[in-house]
């Protein structure tokens, strides 16, 4: 093998084994984004229910994921 092809060979792995590290930290990024999104639309409702608020749930699945949450019968601030 002469040095040219050793050259192209190295950087070909190193720039697949890149493009995977790549892909995965970008995904990983993705799913975080997502979390944290679930998450604070979870703790937003929590903290209507402990104001008094009701919620009403409209729920699907066997995995076409749809939990819709609805605020229903909210206190306005300052009435007694």
């Amino acid at each position: 093998m002469d040095q040219t092809t050793v050259t192209v060979t190295v950087i070909s792995i190193l720039s697949a084994k890149g493009c995977a590290v790549l892909g995965l930290w970008l995904r990983l990024r993705w799913r975080t984004q997502h979390e944290l999104a679930r998450q604070r639309c979870i703790s937003e409702a929590v903290g209507a229910l402990a104001a008094g608020v009701q919620l009403e749930l409209d729920t699907q699945s066997p995995d076409g994921h749809r939990v819709r949450v609805r605020a229903v019968g909210a206190r306005r601030r300052g009435a007694a």
